[in-house]
């Protein structure tokens, strides 16, 4: 009888090949272009920004030139991504290669395409931009708001000459706050969650809400996730929590300083995918269905993952023995659920038919450090033999 405690690993290499010999055709997209419009743009305007590829489908992500970046995306053909810029210049907006969700990086096999670039001039244009919004204005700025007349003959003739309100900006110094209020965002997404900084230009207190569904105006009619900040700071750092791999999200961030000028910034990151190592590591045997104390159970298995089999074993294990295949695959971009089913045939003479025992295994999370490792144990018996075998899972994220 094998020791129950006794414990085993191996490494499987994974076989290399060169591809020099292949066309290029063959090999990881390439990024053929980046576009910024509108350029010019102008200070708080959102500017969208396309990465055009060739090729098979790729990963990338983008500088944006003014210090931050895009979380990693797929480009297949072409990709966007948005963003508003604070500062003013001629920027260099770049579309760099990176690994990502199962894809390599746009152009690993060809150096040329690794990186393409463009350059962009942000000039200051206020605050028009409706991704920076004003949210509810202080008492102290509707009395800062003053009105004045069309004067008669200023409007084209047949067009009807009315009373028009004009807000007196330069009067309304916490409006202007809020329009200036936000910085910066900086995203760092990982497979569940999302680290978050808001860079503002007073002490102020932030939400941060994500959805999968764009934005409706300032807010989303199905929230999926969010946090908020209780002290008022300039650097804001928070977690965005519970959300699911390989998605791309749409945030709002919401700040609001101590006497109750309000900004909002709009934008959008993707979450890593995660993948998981299932590993048939054991197998315990209590009953063989064999007779006789020098019996021994003839027993084939096979294993399922959301339907496709991966692993076809043999072997026999004698009552109250122990067997340790230690026989991996590996399933991609994993959701919050993986359902597994194993086959076993004994075959003693009368019983030769498969029969599957399935179950749903939930992939545990925990924050940051997201990779890890657990075990699971699926007991399968009938009238021939009883069993329990037991998996181990190995998750981790790009």
């Amino acid at each position: 009888m094998t020791n129950p405690k006794r414990r085993s690993r191996i490494f499987v290499a994974l076989a290399c090949f060169t591809a020099l010999a292949l066309p290029q055709a063959l090999w990881a997209g390439n990024l053929t272009g980046v576009q910024a419009n509108p350029n010019p743009a102008s200070t708080n305007q959102t500017v969208t920004v396309t990465v055009s590829s060739a090729g098979s489908a790729c990963g990338a992500l983008i500088d944006f030139g003014d210090g931050t970046k895009s979380s990693r995306f797929v480009v297949n053909g072409s990709a966007t991504r948005t963003h508003s810029y604070s500062q003013t210049g001629s920027l260099n907006v770049r579309a760099i290669g990176k690994p990502h969700n199962g894809k390599s990086a746009c152009g690993a096999n060809n150096s040329a395409g690794l990186e393409v670039d463009t350059t962009l001039v942000v000039q200051n244009g206020g605050s028009s931009n409706p991704g920076v919004m004003i949210g509810r204005v202080p008492k102290s700025v509707h009395d800062a708001i003053g009105t004045k007349r069309v004067k008669p003959g200023v409007l084209k003739p047949g067009l009807v000459q009315k009373v028009v309100k004009q807000p007196v900006l330069q009067k309304s110094p916490a409006l202007i706050q809020a329009m200036q209020l936000i910085d910066r965002v900086r995203i760092k997404p990982h497979g569940t969650w999302a680290e978050f900084e808001v860079l503002t230009k007073q002490p102020a207190a932030v939400v941060i809400e994500a959805s999968t569904q764009p934005p409706n105006g300032n807010g989303f009619s199905n929230v999926e996730s969010a946090i908020f900040t209780l002290q008022y700071r300039i650097s804001s750092k928070t977690t965005l929590q519970n959300l699911d791999p390989s998605k791309d999200y749409y945030f709002v961030v919401r700040a609001r300083t101590q006497n109750d000028a309000i900004a909002y910034h709009k934008g959008q990151f993707s979450t890593s995918g995660r993948h998981v190592r299932v590993t048939l590591a054991k197998i315990y045997v209590s009953d063989d269905g064999d007779g006789g104390a020098s019996g021994k159970g003839d027993f084939r298995f096979r294993v399922k993952a959301f339907g496709n089999q991966h692993l076809d074993l043999s072997h026999d294990i004698a009552s109250g023995d122990w067997w340790f295949p230690n026989k991996s695959f590996q399933v991609a971009n994993v959701p919050s659920v993986l359902p597994l089913a194993l086959g076993v045939t004994e075959d003693d003479g009368d019983f030769t038919s498969i029969q599957w025992y399935d179950d749903t295994y939930g992939l545990e999370t925990h924050g940051p450090g997201e990779d890890d490792s657990w075990t699971r144990t699926l007991q399968a018996a009938n009238g021939e033999y009883a069993l329990t075998a037991t998996f181990r899972f190995d998750v981790w994220y790009d």
